[in-house]
């Protein structure tokens, strides 16, 4: 089973029958944007209470992303019959890529958790 990992579709997968999958991303992008939105407030208003905040959003953020990526590898693992060979794409520049992006779409694209994902596979 091949396995294209992005933003917009979280994982798609095409395996030998020819069959394609997709998990969409919408939500979890959209879900980011508003921690990443909550943050940015919370950054401009400067008190030890803010900043505190800003951790424990940063921790939640976290375990929700690692919960969403259990969820999606456990999902990939139960679909398809037992030895099944996974293979991923190579994203080893990814983050030079995404240096030229726009200043205001790079946090989506350096801080998503392809990573953790490709660790759970």
């Amino acid at each position: 089973v091949g396995i294209d990992r992005g933003i917009n579709f979280v994982v798609a997968t095409y395996d030998s029958k020819h069959k394609s999958g997709f998990v969409s991303g919408k939500a979890i992008k959209q879900k980011r944007a508003n921690y990443s939105k909550l943050r940015k407030e919370l950054q401009m208003r400067r008190t030890a209470s803010s900043r505190r905040r800003i951790k424990a959003i940063g921790g939640r953020e976290n375990r929700w992303m690692r919960d969403i990526n259990h969820q999606v590898s456990k999902a990939l693992v139960k679909n398809n019959p037992k030895h099944t060979l996974f293979v991923l794409e190579d994203l080893s520049g990814i983050r030079n890529a995404a240096e030229r992006v726009k200043t205001k779409d790079r946090y989506v694209s350096v801080s998503w958790s392809f990573y953790d994902l490709e660790q759970k596979l």
